[in-house]
């Protein structure tokens, strides 16, 4: 199978228009624009009742972001393809080289590799955004859109070694998202929720990397293990409730392992809550976190809180897709502040 052998997803001549103006803005400047920028671009060129948000969630996120799978529909991914090709094998070889190698500069690689920077750093935000596995960590020197640098461990070391290409990774997921949306047809004709029933491709459906906790503590797998399965069966508030708890576990550690634990506690010696911890982790001056994580990190507790108290609110499927990268990035960056490999080491 190529990617031209992929059904496409067929769009109308005003999901065209819309979806080309998206791209081409993001392409030009290297940020995503608003919707209100979108929609003057695109007035008297599509019907006034166009609704953007009635567009498949597949081909675009928050009404301006264009997707891997949107580019396709608009036969407009041969060029992301090329420089995603040549990116991935860019950072295999060097992997063959180093096999400890962990950082990579996608500036320094746009260079290598003969393409644009902006170009380059959008392709591969793309392919990151299908979960494709290509980074354990990632971050940004700036707010246009996608990293300047990538930092690759363990599960996304075997993405490098066990493909020779971006297309033969992208074209493996879509492979197995099919298997899971065929598993999840199958469970839906069932009349009660059955964990047993659940074969492979729907088990490794998982929210985040599980794997980020796999050195750390047999508790704090177990809330991980938790999050992902509440998600993977559609309990989407017990899923974020549960990412409530394990942010607000990784957190206290964090303290605790620099022995600082003392400030996040109240005069009855009871640690503060969630809102206040995170606003002195943010804060504490012994350890520098990236802008990711400093505006992740609210993000998702806001959602957890309203899965946790309030009671009109019910989490959806799509809530918790648009904190996902936020959330794996979150996750590491606490892991390795408290770094359980020293601590394990030591037991």
């Amino acid at each position: 199978m190529t990617i031209k052998d992929l059904p496409k997803i067929k769009i109308t001549k005003s999901e065209e228009i819309w979806l080309t103006e998206c791209w081409n803005h993001l392409k030009n400047h290297n940020y995503l624009d608003s919707y209100k920028h979108i929609k003057v671009k695109t007035l008297n060129r599509i019907p006034k009742d166009f609704k953007p948000w009635k567009i498949d969630d597949k081909l675009i996120r928050e009404n301006v972001e264009i997707t891997l799978k949107g580019l396709i529909a608009l036969n407009l991914e041969k060029e992301a393809f090329d420089i995603g090709n040549k990116t991935f094998l860019y950072i295999k070889n060097e992997l063959f080289e180093d096999v400890d190698k962990k950082g990579f500069d996608l500036n320094f690689i746009a260079d290598c590799i003969n393409e644009e920077r902006r170009l380059t750093k959008i392709v591969y935000k793309l392919f990151s955004n299908e979960g494709l596995n290509l980074w354990n960590g990632a971050g940004s020197k700036s707010d246009s859109y996608g990293y300047d640098s990538i930092t690759i461990g363990n599960s996304s070391f075997d993405t490098y070694m066990n493909f020779d290409s971006i297309d033969e990774v992208f074209l493996y997921k879509q492979k197995s998202i099919k298997e899971y949306q065929e598993t999840q047809k199958k469970l839906e004709t069932k009349p009660y929720f059955d964990l047993n029933s659940y074969d492979e491709a729907y088990k490794n459906k998982s929210l985040f990397p599980l794997e980020l906790l796999s050195n750390t503590r047999g508790y704090i797998i177990n809330i991980g293990n938790q999050a992902s399965l509440c998600y993977q069966s559609g309990l989407y508030d017990a899923s974020l409730v549960m990412i409530r708890k394990l942010l607000e576990t990784l957190i206290i550690e964090c303290f605790e392992f620099n022995s600082i634990s003392n400030k996040i506690k109240n005069k009855d010696n009871y640690f503060f809550y969630l809102g206040d911890l995170i606003d002195l982790f943010v804060k504490e001056p012994k350890w520098s976190l990236s802008r990711n994580t400093i505006n992740s990190l609210p993000k998702i507790k806001k959602l957890g809180d309203l899965s946790a108290h309030n009671r009109r609110f019910s989490a959806k499927k799509h809530d918790l897709d648009k904190i996902s990268e936020d959330l794996r990035i979150v996750i590491e960056e606490l892991i390795h502040l408290i770094d359980y490999s020293g601590l394990n080491k030591s037991d």
